[in-house]
């Protein structure tokens, strides 16, 4: 597995019911689709950035460090995230989603 697995999980797949457990990368498409429900973007084309914004914050812990304390420049030797992947997410995003993810996303789920 490339993440941990809840204990929830482990007794669904006992059960049979479910037929396997999630990869990190299907949790993650599953949270950002709630997430665009929840907000509804209006710049289609932004979708991408955004999308790759919400997964860099939820996997990595560096970008998340970078974000929350408000050190962009070190985004310009990110590996995950770069200064010009955040400059292409469209402003209001760029503090709506730590708090989305801060409020409803558990990040351990995510650890590996």
């Amino acid at each position: 597995m490339d993440r941990r697995v809840t204990l929830r999980e482990i007794l669904e797949k006992v059960f049979d019911l479910i037929p396997r457990f999630k990869s990190r990368d299907e949790l993650l498409e599953e949270e950002f689709a709630k997430f665009v429900a929840d907000h509804k973007p209006d710049e289609a084309e932004s979708i991408a950035a955004i999308r790759a914004y919400f997964k860099a914050y939820l996997t990595s812990g560096q970008t998340r460090d970078i974000i929350e304390n408000r050190r962009f420049a070190e985004l310009a030797t990110n590996p995950a995230f770069s200064s010009s992947d955040f400059r292409a997410v469209p402003e209001p995003y760029r503090a709506l989603v730590p708090e989305y993810v801060k409020d409803y996303v558990s990040l351990n789920q995510f650890a590996a």
